[in-house]
């Protein structure tokens, strides 16, 4: 079995209507090969605003981010998505950083799946009788019915084939749960993303059909 890369590492890396946006420079060709498949919109670079995001609305029925996570334990509300910053920010403003706040107050989305293709995205912290606080559940109070999220962080390569072979699995007709597995399995027996580092890190929230 191949070791895992370092977390630092990892870190260091990131006629249905489908919206992707992706701001790491290591996951252009992941999405382009995604949307390859899936014949869905990109947002890239420059475009992939928080304000972008925002305004998607409720057309959108598969909703792929690709680009960092940043994961506040103590204060969940804080953890965000990092899209585009811009170069001079104004204060009250949007600042580039899409916050799980902010889509709890600010999105309202139709989607039957969103993807949350970064760093630790399935974290939060417990907060008494609400469950788990963070990104997944503001994703799902404004209006995803499912979530593939990951519990840890990831490396780019592995996760571009992670999300080309789902995608293609969904694409074929699998449900959404049986899409992921097939994606983890195959990925597993590629030589050198045999660890579960690689394939294990992102599981489905909320509706697996």
């Amino acid at each position: 079995m191949n070791a895992p890369p370092s977390r630092s590492c990892a870190r260091s890396c990131g006629a249905e209507s489908t919206w992707s946006l992706y701001q790491r420079p290591g996951e252009r060709w992941k999405a382009s090969r995604v949307s390859s498949r899936q014949g869905q919109p990109n947002t890239s670079g420059e475009e992939a605003t928080e304000e972008r995001a925002k305004s998607l609305g409720r057309s959108v029925r598969y909703l792929h981010f690709a680009c960092h996570g940043l994961l506040d334990e103590r204060l969940p509300l804080n953890s965000a998505l990092a899209l585009t910053i811009p170069e001079r920010p104004v204060e009250g403003q949007d600042n580039g950083l899409l916050q799980a706040w902010e889509i709890f107050e600010q999105m309202r989305i139709d989607a039957d799946l969103v993807t949350l293709s970064a760093c630790d995205t399935a974290l939060g912290k417990e907060m008494g009788g609400e469950g788990l606080v963070g990104l997944v559940r503001a994703f799902q109070y404004a209006g995803a019915r499912s979530v593939l999220a990951s519990l840890w962080g990831v490396a780019d390569e592995s996760t571009a084939e992670l999300m080309r072979r789902f995608y293609g699995h969904l694409k074929a007709g699998k449900a959404k749960d049986e899409a992921l597995q097939a994606a983890q399995i195959e990925v597993m027996r590629t030589p050198g993303l045999s660890h579960p580092f690689h394939w294990g890190a992102f599981e489905i929230i909320g509706d697996w059909r």
